[in-house]
């Protein structure tokens, strides 16, 4: 975080902070988190309420890195891939490397990442027709 940037999260100006960022202001009393946008309570901040416990039913956004290949790729090197990650991502020192800045590693299959890639572009759809969004 720039020094600027953190000095407006320290002024209350910030609406809206990753974790990632803002974890560290927390755990030392200098911002205060109202809501996670999971569905269910972050486990490094348990007193902490979701949205949807706080007034917003079904409200949930998450961040998620992933990683894509092309339509063609071989089955076989995608399971490749997924195997070699998936030993990565639990590995405990990544775990706990992760853990410090508020993150966590989350480990699905390709078919289980790929219905969460299509279900997110089918509900900021409907988010963005029902809003009347247009790009400008």
């Amino acid at each position: 975080m720039r020094r600027s940037d953190e000095r407006r999260v320290q002024g209350a100006e910030c609406k809206a902070q990753s974790n990632h960022h803002s974890l560290p202001h927390i755990k030392a009393g200098r911002l205060k988190m109202i809501a996670v946008t999971t569905a269910q309570r972050w486990p490094l901040l348990p007193g902490v309420p979701t949205i949807a416990e706080s007034g917003v039913p079904g409200y949930e956004i998450l961040i998620r890195n992933g990683l894509v290949a092309p339509a063609a790729t071989p089955r076989s090197i995608l399971m490749r891939l997924h195997r070699e990650l998936t030993q990565i991502l639990n590995a405990p020192e990544l775990t706990e490397l992760l853990a410090g800045d508020g993150s966590r590693p989350l480990v699905e299959s390709p078919p289980a990442f790929a219905a969460f890639l299509k279900n997110g572009i089918t509900k900021w759809i409907k988010v963005v027709r029902q809003a009347g969004i247009t790009a400008s």
